[in-house]
């Protein structure tokens, strides 16, 4: 009788919508065509090295991972570079590149599918893209979003509860102090002569983005998991215009709104960046949705088809 391909399962315990239940399911499922070694994570950051240490033995054909975008992300850290697929078993508030991928949203029922399919995988390469060295799938926001995730982690299970509508009223917050006193901001994008001031960026490697219940923000020109390029977007200034027009048409969706101001400047199609502080004050980070921290300078890049994905053979 052949020998069973092992996966990795990656769980976060911490997900917004992991049980128990869920996980041992999960396990149940993917037991039916995999010898299946499950690994907790105990601290934000744990997936990357357990990734790694898995990823660099050679024993495991694949790595699944069961939490959100966070994890998500983590696990891509891991695996960035190397030609095992991650397979993502959506269990957070958002799930972006599940739905960017057109994956499953149900994590056993994903499962489920590969074990039907055999343990037989479709794989896809995409792009990562980097920010100071670290990889995202695609998303990283300097400034309103970063402070507004920033709040939604010190909400713990409350924030997790109330999701997308709670994030909102954190980006209308955050918007709103902006217009007082906005830290600020200067890009330089490579091989461009003029630098853009503004008061907070994004830098979109998939699209689309999915933060509220699916609904897409297509907030930067060009952008996809497989063009070989980043686009980024700079909001210019805080003005009541733009506090009460472009964080409502983020929310509903209607990003060419928010592309055609004067306020927002689009770069698209590019492969390098720097972003610098203009007053001194550091500029706070997020990647993936998960906030990172306060930096003076922040370096973005791409990485092309660095990351195999996977989903169940249809």
């Amino acid at each position: 009788m052949p020998t069973r391909a092992s996966i990795l399962l990656v769980v976060n315990p911490a997900a917004s919508t992991y049980s128990p239940r869920l996980e041992a399911a999960v396990a149940r499922e993917l037991g039916g065509a995999f010898a299946v070694e499950l690994v907790r994570t105990e601290e934000p950051g744990d997936a990357i090295p357990i990734t790694r240490a898995g990823a660099g033995d050679g024993a495991f054909a694949a790595v699944a991972v069961l939490g959100g975008d966070g994890a998500v992300n983590e696990v891509a850290n891991g695996l960035a570079g190397s030609d095992i697929p991650l397979v993502p078993l959506p269990a957070g508030r958002t799930n972006v590149l599940c739905r960017s991928l057109g994956l499953p949203l149900d994590a056993r029922g994903a499962a489920a599918a590969l074990a039907r399919a055999g343990g037989r995988l479709s794989t896809r390469r995409i792009d990562l893209g980097t920010v100071n060295g670290r990889a995202f799938t695609f998303f990283s926001g300097i400034g309103v979003s970063a402070t507004a995730n920033r709040r939604m982690s010190g909400r713990g299970t409350t924030g997790r509860a109330l999701g997308g509508h709670l994030f909102l009223y954190e980006v209308l917050a955050v918007a709103a102090s902006y217009l007082r006193d906005p830290p600020r901001l200067v890009l330089a994008a490579e091989g461009e002569e003029v630098e853009i001031e503004g008061i907070s960026l994004i830098a979109q490697n998939g699209d689309p983005l999915t933060y509220l219940g699916g609904r897409p923000l297509p907030l930067c020109e060009g952008a996809g998991l497989e063009t070989g390029t980043l686009s980024l977007a700079v909001l210019r200034r805080g003005s009541i215009g733009a506090a009460a027009t472009i964080t409502p048409r983020i929310a509903l969706g209607r990003g060419p709104g928010v592309l055609g101001r004067e306020d927002v400047e689009s770069v698209p199609r590019m492969s390098r960046a720097r972003v610098r502080s203009l007053d001194g004050r550091p500029l706070p980070l997020e990647v993936d949705g998960e906030y990172v921290g306060e930096l003076g300078e922040i370096v973005y890049g791409i990485k092309p088809r660095a990351l195999t994905v996977a989903a169940p053979t249809r």
